[in-house]
């Protein structure tokens, strides 16, 4: 399990084979490694209460939302907007452009632990 996860801040549901995590995007971090796989990063997403990982990886560890997602997943560019204004704005100027929903994020924590095993 990830060090230091913080579970007032992401809530654990368990389906039948996976762990998934209701988190939220807080900010980015800048020419940083991805907690992940260890890449290095222009723009690392941090997440609330796992740490900073690369677009690409979170993205990956998502679960399909055809409900929400037209293509199941949102892309990695989209996440990485959305880090920088997390980390440029506040939560009024954030909730006030409508991007409060769209930073809350689904992800499976244990294909984000794999590659760094």
């Amino acid at each position: 399990m990830l060090q230091g996860l913080h579970m007032e801040t992401a809530k654990a549901t368990t389906g039948e084979n996976d762990m998934t995590f209701q988190t939220k995007i807080i900010g980015a971090d800048f020419e940083t490694n991805c907690d992940c796989c260890g890449r290095p990063l222009k723009v690392g997403v941090q997440l609330s209460g796992l740490g900073v990982y690369g677009a690409d990886c979170i993205r990956a560890a998502m679960p399909v939302d055809r409900k929400r997602y037209s293509q199941g997943r949102p892309d990695a560019a989209s996440l990485r907007t959305y880090a920088k204004i997390a980390a440029r704005d506040n939560a009024a100027q954030i909730d006030r452009m409508g991007y409060t929903q769209a930073m809350k994020l689904t992800v499976n924590i244990e294909k984000l632990e794999k590659a760094s095993v």
